[in-house]
């Protein structure tokens, strides 16, 4: 099966989008188009080794337009496509062109089909489906944004699954996984307004050397001063600690780790570890509001 390696973990059920520019990925599509199969392996790159993960999803392919006319041949393909299963990766059959990139890699791979496929798993779908509601309600007590909404709770679903149509427990994680992106999202715009606050008030005091400042009004970061530089860092730096300690990469080895899991019950003890941590975390810090609280009536 053709493989297509992105720093991305994709899920099943969901409906990507990807914008093909590099010559090898153009032949790929030109390929599974030729031969009517439409389906390629997609898997996550670990950041800094380039070591591919061994469990994948299978993507087909529904639509493919062209759009080099467009963008000008920057990007030649925009694919819709269905993830329609998960495939582990046994053997990459031509590890030799990931240097030359003259082509798309190749690998032998194997259908990841659940190995409890017959038992139920009833008690454990009830006690997760109550964690999360439990999350749910703690979120709007403390005000939490963003968070769900009271309505998303009779949207939830954490049975097998059997397709789209009946996604399942894989369709509350897609869900968790949108959350983690406003999150980080919302997290984000705070660090740009506070590192803009800083830079700001550091301009009310202190001059800028003008060299340095591009036709676009925009300095590099190296470039900048080195007091309001090393508070810039400090800022992203703190920013980045509290997303890490709230677990809230969108494709982290969380996502990896249902992925790649053998059995609906061993997703279910995964997205349980996930939704628990998230409950404790703000049961901690409904803790703290109510220690404050109790201080300042005192």
């Amino acid at each position: 099966m053709p493989l297509f390696p992105l720093g991305v973990t994709y899920l099943p059920h969901t409906q990507p989008v990807l914008n093909i520019f590099e010559p090898r990925y153009r032949k790929m599509y030109n390929d599974i188009l030729f031969s009517g199969a439409r389906r390629f392996m997609v898997c996550n790159v670990e950041q800094g080794t380039g070591r591919l993960a061994e469990t994948g999803a299978i993507f087909y392919l529904d639509e493919l337009k062209e759009v080099s006319e467009q963008t000008q041949d920057r990007v030649k393909f925009v694919g819709q496509h269905s993830v329609i299963g998960r495939v582990q990766l046994k053997t990459v059959l031509n590890p030799s062109v990931a240097a030359t990139r003259e082509t798309y890699l190749k690998a032998e791979v194997a259908e990841l089909v659940d190995t409890d496929a017959a038992e139920a798993c009833t008690e454990d779908e009830a006690a997760l489906r109550e964690l999360f509601h439990d999350l749910v309600d703690a979120q709007a007590a403390l005000g939490e944004e963003p968070r769900f909404t009271e309505a998303v709770k009779g949207t939830l679903e954490f049975g097998r699954g059997s397709g789209a149509d009946d996604k399942g427990l894989w369709g509350t994680v897609v869900l968790w996984q949108q959350f983690l992106e406003q999150r980080a999202s919302v997290t984000g715009q705070k660090m740009q307004r506070e590192i803009q606050k800083e830079v700001a008030s550091y301009l009310k005091k202190n001059e800028i050397d003008g060299n340095k400042v591009n036709s676009r009004g925009e300095m590099r970061l190296e470039d900048l001063p080195a007091p309001l530089r090393n508070e810039i860092t400090s800022i992203q730096r703190r920013y980045r600690e509290e997303l890490e300690a709230m677990e809230s990469d969108p494709y982290g080895l969380q996502f990896q780790a249902l992925l790649q899991s053998n059995s609906h019950s061993e997703r279910l003890d995964v997205f349980r570890h996930l939704i628990d941590t998230e409950r404790k975390r703000l049961a901690a810090r409904q803790t703290l509001q109510s220690m404050f609280k109790a201080s300042a009536d005192e």
